[in-house]
Formats: C-alpha cells, structure tokens, sequence
C-alpha cells in the first residue's frame, strides 16, 4: 500500500501473492533478482489497478523474476509470474476475475470496470521472467506475463519469458 524500492544488492522473494495496491508504485533497480517461493503454491506479483510498477533494466543489467530453486532445478511452473491490471476497458461485461486467482476468494482479482484506455501502470524494460506459469486450478492458471486491461500509457520493452507453463 506504500511506495517502495527494491535494490540490486538484495534478493526478494515473493511468498503467495504479493499485491501492490493503488496508489503505491514498486520501483525495482536494474539487476534485481527476484524469486518466486516454490513452496507456496503460486506465489506471484500483482500490480492492481491504480497501483505502478517502475522496473527498468539494462542489456547489461536485467531485471530477473525466477524460481526460488537451485539452478539445474528450476521447472516451468515453480512459480505463478508477473501479472499488471490496468484501468483500460475491456471486450467483456459484468465482473471480471482473472483466471488463475479464483482458488480462494480473498484472492481474487477483478479487472473489469476500467474506463482509461490511456492508462499508465508504469514501465517494464530489460525484464526476464522464467519458470513460471502456475495451474492455481485446472484450466485457471497463472502465466508468466499477464496483462489485463493494461491502457496505452504503460510502456513494455524488451521483455523475456523463459521456460514457461503455461
């Protein structure tokens, strides 16, 4: 619910899903490393509606979401992803809840109602995520990106999905 910064130096692990809420904005540093905790079932990021994110690698300097695994462990699926939900409008009516978060319901995610196709949900640059794309339940899974009603004022550039599940 608050502005923050995650560092370089520091490795974050996400644990559930961890929501960044209107009006906070998550600034990640270029060569952050972030993990997805393998022990927790779909443990994921969400940038709700309302709330930013300012993740802005480098070629050098990659912003890397991936499983908490050892290397020469990590699987498609260790982890939930990346999910932003924007203000923009959307093709369908009524209640919207994204796929992959219906398993409890203080954990569902609704991405209708969005007006502001000019939306800004901040910037996503030089950012890699891998072995992610978790099944939360059949036929309702988290993918390594998602994007839902994001509007035209959120900038994506240069990303990579890696060794996904779904």
């Amino acid at each position: 619910t608050a502005n923050q910064r995650w560092f370089a130096d520091s490795t974050y692990v996400l644990r559930g899903f961890v929501k960044v809420v209107a009006p906070a904005r998550l600034t990640i540093d270029a060569g952050t490393r972030i993990v997805g905790d393998s022990a927790v079932a779909g443990s994921a990021l969400f940038i709700l509606q309302g709330a930013s994110i300012d993740a802005q690698g480098t070629a050098a300097q990659p912003i890397v979401f991936t499983s908490q695994r050892a290397v020469g462990s990590r699987q498609p699926g260790d982890w939930g992803g990346l999910v932003i939900v924007g203000r923009g409008r959307t093709n369908r009516s009524g209640r919207v809840v994204l796929e992959g978060t219906t398993a409890q319901p203080s954990d569902s995610v609704v991405y209708s109602g969005g007006t502001d196709d000019a939306d800004n949900s901040g910037v996503l640059r030089y950012v890699r995520v891998e072995f992610a794309g978790y099944p939360v339940l059949p036929n309702a899974e988290l993918n390594t990106f998602t994007f839902a009603a994001v509007g035209s004022g959120t900038r994506l550039e240069y990303l990579q999905a890696m060794a996904g599940l779904d």
